[in-house]
């Protein structure tokens, strides 16, 4: 409808998965650090399986996963 939402607003309608306050800067960098020990192969499943819509029905959510492992 056009109205601005504060990040917590946005959490609570299901906009984005997660908000962080104060530290933000350091909780990015932790998780950067993270998905830098994966190999790029498996960064690039992540990619695709993130992309996909949270409505995806969970067979084939299942189906997705099986085909990328």
């Amino acid at each position: 409808m056009g109205q601005p939402l504060n990040p917590r607003e946005a959490e609570r309608k299901g906009l984005v998965h997660e908000t962080v306050s104060g530290q933000a800067l350091d909780r990015a960098n932790g998780d950067a650090r993270r998905l830098s020990s994966h190999t790029p192969e498996s960064i690039a499943y992540i990619n695709v399986s993130s992309a996909t819509p949270t409505e995806t029905p969970l067979a084939q959510g299942l189906a997705l996963d099986e085909n990328l492992s």
